[in-house]
This record gives C-alpha cells, structure tokens and sequence, in this order.
C-alpha cells in the first residue's frame, strides 16, 4: 500500500480491541501494537519510532499516564504526539493528558474511520 510509510504505535490492553484498531490501521499505516506502557516503550527502544502514538487512557499504572512519563523522561521522545483513547474521561483528566504531552482525546466508542482520517490528515497523508 502507498500509505505504509507512516508508523503508528498502539497502545491497549484490550486484546480484541487492539486487534480491531491495528488491522484497521494497518491499510494506511505500518502499526505496531503493545499492551501496556513497557510494552510500547520497548517497540521505541528497538528502533520502532512512530509518527503517532494512540494509547488507552486505563489506569495510571498501565495506561496513556504511564507511557506519557516514559515518554516525558526520556527527552528524545517526548515529541512523539500521542492520542489518548477511553471511556468517559473526566475534564480533569483531560488537562492532565494534555499537560502530560497529549495531543488529542479520542472517546469510546468511536468511529475508527474518524481515528484514520484524523491520522492522514495529521501526518499529511492523502485518503482515498
């Protein structure tokens, strides 16, 4: 496909989920997919730098909060825009990601179609 040059980290820990979102995304983008924070962390220590992260926002301990700090210590990643996914996230919350680095909040359930077109729309990606 024309689109795979662009790399897509997901981050959910909800297999069928992941599974869903990844094999959606894989027609537009290379995707690679983690369960939790270490997980994810460790595609970008191997060399896999996404062009966007999409995480869940979970629990602190093995959601979008987690990942973000990971991403917010290590400096050379911290510029990776990262979308938060999840169910009825409070406002505070909300600010909390996005001081943490966030760069969009997607609320379930969503339309995957609507998470593809925000995507090639921000990576400058042609859709057709």
């Amino acid at each position: 496909m024309a689109y795979m040059t662009k790399k897509i980290l997901l981050m959910e820990d909800h297999e069928n989920f992941r599974r869903f979102i990844g094999v959606f995304l894989s027609d537009y983008f290379e995707v690679a997919a983690a369960k939790d924070p270490l997980e994810a962390m460790a595609w970008i220590h191997k060399g896999f730098i996404p062009d966007y992260i999409i995480a869940e926002a979970n629990t602190t301990e093995t959601g979008a909060h987690k990942l973000l700090q990971h991403l917010q210590c290590t400096g050379m990643y911290a510029n990776i825009p990262v979308i938060v996914i999840g169910e009825k996230i409070k406002k505070t919350e909300l600010d909390q990601f996005t001081l943490m680095g966030a760069t969009n909040y997607f609320q379930k359930p969503f339309n995957p179609v609507f998470l593809k077109n925000y995507l090639l729309q921000q990576l400058g990606t042609v859709s057709q």
